[in-house]
């Protein structure tokens, strides 16, 4: 993926920590921040380090600069390009974090970030500092600035013209602080409105504290784009396709969809089943009517009020056949890229005794096809070099069955395919044994699988304990 981008969008979140109630806490000499990485396609920068050099300036957005730092390592956006820090940890370039004063002034916060990760920096973004500066303020309540020196016993009873606690907090003379609100639970939080203290319920992961349009303290989802992963297609009936995804609307109420056509400008779009969604969510759409034989393509979309994200093109033959499905006189167990042809296979083994494969010591020329395919060239190959009447090949080759002569014995990999189509999702009453292949090893051996686990061996050409299952293409 090539970052050497002209543009890069980028949307960010800052937050700080605080104590509300202890008034002697150190303020926290660090804030957090969050952006999401874009190139100028929009796209999200994924998984990648992104340098990073951030400053804080003071009285405008040109205004001094009282601070500077950098990464080192670099911080890294996520799989949603999502990159975070903590500013005040970094490498100072200007002053410290902890020397500026920030009742001195509006302060504005300037990011500058090279997405290759080195120190070519380009600057992104300068905003003003709302929230945060009030919150690094509060530590200058830790000391009077010319102001006389208090004497006093700590004690609360000793104070003259106590102040009112106001609503729900009782003061005694213990010094115990205690809030009598309705409601109350562990977690919440209180403000101010002027007259008297009120709660702030608590919470959910994931949540920012914000303020409203009244200037009230509540909690919001992050404002962050939702994310989307397109996955494989699957087939539950011969006409019927379902697409599937994955979409995370981050407490966001989602709109889940899946475009696709024949190309890749798609045309068409089908609600998910599950839309809408808020969080972390496997998605799904089926349909029917498509034109066999046709590639179509299709993704994912996710959709909320903080911005559109697409998942990965990708692409299935539509075919109105289906693994299983009983055809052309068996069980369809491969499905060629046209979606119009493939393989079945018989119902039922062809013999209930096992039989060797034959002509042991004989090297069979061209009995050597593995691939899908060459099954069928293999039989002829081995029923012209081996005349004995009985082997695997020729019980396959002289079968009648279901109005069909044209059987065959399979080669490896179509046996393979049998036993992963078939065998796995419980159809074919195949049995838990081995199962002769139309590939021959060497003029001793040939190869067989077995059915209890797919795997592969060679075996003598006159052992008889494998059995047989022949098949035919369409």
């Amino acid at each position: 993926m090539s970052l050497n981008l002209k543009k890069v969008i980028i949307f960010f979140l800052v937050a700080t920590s605080c104590s509300f109630f202890n008034a002697s806490a150190q303020a926290p000499e660090k804030m957090s921040y969050q952006a999401v990485i874009r190139g100028a396609n929009s796209n999200l920068i994924k998984n990648h380090p992104i340098g990073m050099r951030v400053s804080i300036l003071q009285g405008s957005s040109t205004g001094t600069e009282v601070y500077k730092e950098i990464y080192n390592p670099n911080p890294q956006t996520n799989a949603n390009g999502l990159v975070s820090l903590e500013i005040g940890t970094g490498i100072p370039l200007t002053s410290t974090f902890s020397a500026i004063n920030w009742k001195n002034g509006t302060y504005y916060i300037k990011i500058e970030t090279d997405t290759l990760g080195g120190t070519n920096y380009t600057v992104i973004n300068t905003s003003q500092l709302l929230t945060v500066p009030y919150a690094m303020h509060a530590k200058s309540a830790e000391t009077l600035s010319g102001g006389p020196t208090v004497a006093t016993t700590g004690s609360y009873n000793d104070l003259t013209n106590k102040p009112s606690a106001g609503n729900g907090i009782q003061i005694d003379g213990s010094n115990i602080i205690s809030l009598n609100l309705a409601s109350q639970a562990a977690g919440d939080m209180m403000y101010f409105d002027g007259t008297n203290w009120l709660r702030v319920p608590k919470g959910t992961t994931g949540q920012f504290l914000t303020l409203n349009s009244s200037g009230v303290p509540e909690w919001g989802n992050a404002q962050i784009p939702p994310s989307a992963t397109t996955n494989a297609s699957s087939k539950l009936y011969a006409s019927t396709i379902t697409l599937n995804g994955i979409a995370d609307g981050f407490g966001t109420s989602t709109i889940v969809s899946f475009e696709y056509g024949v190309t890749n400008s798609y045309g068409n779009i089908m609600i998910a089943q599950q839309s809408p969604i808020t969080s972390n969510t496997a998605v799904t759409a089926s349909f029917s009517g498509l034109v066999p034989g046709t590639t179509y393509h299709y993704r994912v979309k996710a959709t909320n009020a903080f911005g559109t994200t697409y998942g990965d093109d990708l692409t299935f033959i539509h075919s109105d056949f289906y693994y299983g499905q009983p055809y052309a006189g068996g069980l369809i167990f491969y499905i060629d890229n046209t979606g119009l042809h493939g393989l079945v296979c018989a119902d039922a083994d062809a013999t209930e005794s096992s039989i060797e494969w034959g002509c042991n010591g004989s090297l069979i020329s061209g009995a050597d096809g593995a691939n899908i395919g060459t099954g069928n060239q293999n039989t002829i190959d081995i029923t012209n070099g081996c005349t004995t009447i009985g082997i695997a090949a020729e019980l396959c080759s002289s079968l009648s069955l279901n109005l069909y002569t044209d059987w065959f014995l399979p080669s490896i990999n179509e046996l393979n395919a049998m036993y992963t189509n078939l065998k796995l999702a419980g159809k074919g009453n195949f049995a838990e044994l081995s199962y002769w292949s139309s590939t021959e090893a060497s003029a001793s051996e040939a190869y067989y699988s077995h059915f209890s686990n797919g795997l592969i061996f060679k075996l003598g050409k006159n052992v008889t304990f494998p059995k047989v299952r022949a098949i035919r293409a369409f």
